[in-house]
């Protein structure tokens, strides 16, 4: 996402799943706070690497071992899922995507985890112009 063809036409704008591949997360995240109609939300949800140091490592040897194994037996290819396990493994945690959505002028933003952290749904209001 580096321009979107729109303007603050969309009452919510979301992302699933993407938002880790996006090639310049701050240029995406603005764009999808741009053409967010004021009063709207955007809404993310998408995996990210838990802060537990656990829950981490348990997920890194799931990504990196058992995932490629599964891939390889059942699909024979899994050099997709290296992929989806580096990008999520390297992926800002959520807390570094609520501070970019603040610093665009968002409000009342939330971040709900699931599964141990390893996902997680942000949203945030735009403000309507008047507040």
């Amino acid at each position: 996402v580096s321009k979107l063809d729109f303007e603050d036409d969309f009452a919510m704008v979301t992302t699933v799943y993407t938002l880790r591949n996006f090639p310049d997360l701050e240029q995406g995240l603005r764009e999808l706070y741009r053409v967010t109609k004021p009063g709207g939300c955007v809404v993310i949800l998408d995996a990210f690497p838990p802060s537990n140091w656990v829950m981490k490592r348990i997920l890194q040897i799931w990504l990196d071992v058992v995932m490629p194994v599964i891939a390889k037996a059942i699909m024979k290819d899994e050099k997709a899922y290296r992929y989806l396990a580096s990008s999520i493994q390297n992926t800002v945690p959520p807390v570094a995507v609520e501070r970019a959505l603040r610093a665009l002028g968002a409000v009342d933003v939330v971040t709900m985890t699931y599964t141990f952290g390893t996902a997680a749904r942000i949203v945030a209001r735009k403000p309507k112009r008047a507040e």
